[in-house]
């Protein structure tokens, strides 16, 4: 395998990449992916479960790395830092879940590992490309598993491979555009059996994603996204990203937008509505809930304070100083975020100074609620065996996720 191959493929073989997704993994249909889902050895334990996906993800990554992958490329929303944090959450939810070990190996190794493709593709140009992000980390797996099998059955790694590709929860079919100018309509990826039950390890993979789209981490790592003009997702449509535009502290309905696009605010509180009630959210329960709900309530207080913004407790000035070294140092590597951070402090100076006050407060909040994140991680995740939570060429993956840095001197109460 090498990465660069890969990634020509993927950027200049679309219609060729998206026949071999269709032929393997998404025309599957019920009895394929109830024989996949059945065909796993009896008597494995949680534990076991948990120690095959962890060192299964560690194999995948050694493999990555060796084959030229190096994780200093991407959007920075999606670098190592998201990476990390994905395999940090996946951990975290399996070791308290009481689920089937089957469920729990394939959605730690796909929760892991599903935005592993935007190291090799652009992330945010879902819209114009055939292969998205998800089809292309599914594609990745395959390349790695076709040589080295990461102690993984060749069962496990295609339901790693379909969920990864189903991680995205496309509602509706979605039109796809060929180089040659053929267009085709995809319908969603199967994830629940014709009786009403969910496949669990599609919805696990799903979970695990959630968790880094609600809460301090992801109103970073979006904000690290919005310095470059792209297309986002508001759940029904794509909308154009400007960051002038995006930061504006407003707070509306749908039906109140109209045809203007999203803010940054109404982005957060988007995926703080997903729980229960919602279709992404309707097989939530138990063990679960309760961290979707921690990381609900975090996003909840950041708007509140963007909305409510009133003095700082620490000079605003210092604010944004510690800000710019929460998202260079904290939510991901200096390699990847520094000139993004540097070019976005430019773009916050130019800003009116009600939106800039009212951001202040906001990365305040974003700050003290990550504190509040690691602190409650810390109590679930702190017993767990530390080997588990090493990773072929990014060491302790604790460590990266622990506060540390100025920000942490000038922020910590």
């Amino acid at each position: 395998m090498n990465i660069e191959t890969t990634r020509m493929r993927l950027l200049r073989r679309q219609s060729d990449c998206w026949e071999r997704i269709e032929k393997n993994l998404h025309s599957l249909n019920h009895g394929s992916l109830i024989a996949l889902d059945n065909d796993f050895p009896c008597g494995f334990s949680r534990q076991e479960a948990i120690e095959t996906g962890t060192c299964a993800v560690a194999a995948i990554m050694d493999r990555l790395s060796r084959a030229g992958m190096f994780f200093n490329e991407g959007d920075p929303g999606h670098g190592r830092g998201h990476l990390i944090r994905d395999y940090v959450e996946a951990v975290w939810l399996f070791s308290a879940l009481d689920a089937r070990p089957a469920d729990i190996l394939i959605g730690l190794v796909a929760g892991a590992l599903h935005d592993i493709g935007c190291f090799l593709i652009p992330r945010y140009a879902e819209e114009k490309r055939s292969v998205r992000h998800a089809e292309a980390s599914a594609l990745i797996l395959e390349e790695v598993f076709s040589e080295c099998n990461c102690g993984l059955t060749r069962s496990e790694q295609m339901m790693i491979e379909y969920a990864i590709c189903a991680h995205t929860h496309y509602l509706k079919p979605a039109e796809i555009k060929f180089g040659n100018g053929r267009k085709r309509f995809i319908a969603p990826y199967l994830d629940t059996r014709l009786n009403g039950e969910p496949y669990w390890w599609v919805w696990y993979t799903r979970w695990v994603d959630r968790l880094d789209t609600n809460g301090p981490s992801f109103a970073a790592r979006h904000y690290l996204t919005i310095g470059k003009p792209h297309l986002d997702f508001d759940g029904e449509d794509h909308f154009a990203v400007g960051y002038a535009q995006h930061m504006r502290p407003l707070l509306r309905s749908r039906e109140e937008r109209g045809n203007d696009p999203q803010t940054m605010l109404e982005h957060l509180a988007m995926f703080a509505a997903t729980d229960e009630n919602s279709p992404y959210g309707k097989h939530d329960r138990r063990e679960f809930i309760t961290l979707r709900d921690g990381q609900r309530n975090r996003s909840k207080r950041i708007v509140e304070a963007v909305e409510n913004a009133g003095m700082t407790r620490i000079p605003e000035a210092d604010v944004l100083c510690a800000w710019n070294d929460f998202l260079s140092f904290q939510i991901e590597h200096p390699e990847i975020a520094v000139p993004v951070v540097k070019q976005l402090f430019e773009q916050f100076s130019n800003l009116p100074p009600d939106v800039r006050h009212a951001w202040t407060a906001g990365f305040l909040a974003i700050m003290d609620e990550y504190l509040d994140w690691y602190r409650v991680g810390q109590k679930d995740f702190g017993h767990l065996p530390h080997a588990w939570f090493n990773l072929p060429h990014f060491g302790d993956a604790l460590a990266f996720i622990q506060p540390h840095g100025l920000w942490l001197d000038i922020v910590r109460p």
